[in-house]
Parts: C-alpha cells; structure tokens; sequence
C-alpha cells in the first residue's frame, strides 16, 4: 500500500459485483495516482472520504432537525430505539396537564 505503482485496469476486478471499472475511471485513478504523487494509502484514503462525505448533510439535518424535540440522534445505537423516543417526543409536545383526553362516544 505505501507503494506509488499504477496498478493494472484488471486489479480492480471485484469478485463480488463481477464487473470492473470503467476506463474513466481506470483514467481518474491514473490521473490521482500520478499527478498528486501519491501511495495506495493515499488514494484509498480520498476514495473513502468521498464515498462517505454524500452522508454528512443528511446526518447534520437528522441531528437539528430533532433538537426541537429534545432528542440527541447520537444517543441512540438503534433506529427503533430513536423512533420511540421520538414518537413520545411528538405525542409530548401537544400534550397539556390540564387538558381533556377522554374519548367521547
């Protein structure tokens, strides 16, 4: 990995989708790999940040979005775990000590 060797098209091969890249993309590695000087851990490195930076938004909006409700989302380990502490959140926000919730018929 700290190696700067260009790898053959073919080394990108993934057993598991059975496919490999495309020449734009064997094209844009080249083009990193040899313009910015870099290692294999240098590539693997931007590989990842962009592969995960498409989340951090969506993650910042979940996060403000549910302070208004008093709910810290790095609480929870679990969606479920989340969703009930935000169902009674929602169902806490109408509620009244004084208020009449008993069913007419």
């Amino acid at each position: 990995m700290d190696s700067k060797e260009i790898l053959p098209q073919s080394s990108f091969y993934s057993n598991l989708t059975k496919q490999g890249i495309t020449e734009a993309e064997y094209q844009d590695y080249v083009t990193d790999m040899t313009s910015n000087g870099w290692t294999h851990w240098d590539y693997l490195k931007k590989y990842n940040i962009q592969d995960t930076e498409i989340m951090i938004p969506a993650l910042n909006f979940m996060i403000n979005h549910n302070v208004q409700y008093g709910i810290d989302l790095l609480n929870y380990v679990s969606l479920s775990s989340y969703a009930y502490a935000m169902k009674y959140a929602m169902a806490y926000e109408g509620f009244s000590i004084e208020g009449d919730y008993n069913q007419k018929d």
